[in-house]
């Protein structure tokens, strides 16, 4: 997408305004998450909370900015990008990731319902890279083979249980 300078535009979600001057970024804003967080490639951008109590930040590339909703703080951090922009080549990077949040991202992803039935399997670490050019339940399929659980579909959502 182009973007003139002289006329920034403005992403809005629940918790934030990103004010884009001239970039490549990430936002991931969702109402089922706490935390609202933008990730900057390059250019620039300035962030403005929903909580005016927050102070608004302007962020330089390789910046990850976060706010989180519960606990009503803003933060900043240095951040490889690529563990945040890698989806759009069709992979999806974890380092030590519990199952909940990797199913949470390929149920965006894919936008397909995946339940998850047991709590201690969702609590479960993962680390490596996905292939997003497979289908949802082969790249599942590959995570279950390192890990003790299989699963089921149908066309509105994939089920994970324990397998004994």
């Amino acid at each position: 997408m182009s973007h003139n300078p002289q006329k920034p535009f403005k992403v809005l979600s629940v918790n934030q305004e990103v004010e884009v001057l001239g970039t490549v970024f990430n936002v991931s804003s969702y109402k089922d998450d706490d935390l609202s967080f933008t990730v900057l490639k390059s250019g620039s951008v300035k962030i403005n909370y929903s909580d005016k109590a927050v102070k608004g930040i302007k962020i330089k590339p390789g910046t990850f900015a976060s706010y989180n909703a519960v606990s009503k703080e803003a933060k900043t951090k240095e951040v490889n990008i690529n563990d945040y922009f890698s989806w759009r080549d069709g992979f999806l990077n974890f380092k030590k990731d519990n199952l909940k949040h990797i199913m949470t991202k390929l149920s965006r992803y894919y936008n397909v319902q995946i339940v998850i039935e047991s709590e201690d399997l969702a609590a479960q670490t993962f680390s490596g890279n996905l292939d997003l050019k497979e289908n949802v339940t082969k790249v599942i399929q590959l995570i279950g083979e390192t890990s003790n659980f299989e699963f089921s579909s149908d066309n509105e959502k994939i089920t994970i249980i324990n397998s004994n």
